[in-house]
């Protein structure tokens, strides 16, 4: 239990990486309206952060939540691209 827990943390961490780095992404979006507003600090340094507790070498964990977390990221790519192939294939089909 204690392995699947970590493995959750690992990959919620991942995902804190790309939601820190996507707001840097969106502050530079040029709109003719008021919209979405960031400092530019603190998605870095919390980037950096969580990247840092991901690491192997730096976060300490034990390599077999690396093992399943990368199982369970190959089983998401899969379900992905069957997804993927499947609707390509029928959106052309009402043509």
């Amino acid at each position: 239990m204690a392995l699947l827990g970590g493995t959750t943390s690992l990959l919620l961490l991942t995902v804190f990486v790309g939601v820190h780095l996507a707001v840097l992404v969106l502050r530079k979006d040029k709109v003719d309206r008021p919209h979405f507003r960031a400092g530019r600090v603190l998605p870095v340094v919390g980037a950096i952060t969580c990247l840092y507790l991901v690491l192997p070498w730096s976060s300490g964990r034990p390599a077999d939540q690396y093992r399943i977390a990368g199982v369970l990221l190959l089983v998401g790519v899969v379900l992905w691209a069957v997804s993927w192939v499947t609707r390509r294939g029928t959106s052309g089909a009402g043509q």
